[in-house]
């Protein structure tokens, strides 16, 4: 399955995660590919590297 971060952080500073296909997915200008992965926690892992949160 396809992974994307959101590029804009929620409050806590967190960054969300999002599946292809997920109906919070945010617009194409705010979100960064992140890759296919088998299961969200590969997908976490990724965003990691690009946001501390």
């Amino acid at each position: 399955m396809r992974y994307y971060v959101n590029k804009n952080a929620q409050d806590n500073g967190d960054h969300e995660v999002h599946e292809e296909g997920c109906e919070k997915m945010p617009e194409e200008e705010n979100k960064l590919y992140l890759g296919d992965f088998s299961n969200c926690h590969d997908a976490v892992k990724e965003a990691k590297k690009h946001y501390h949160k």
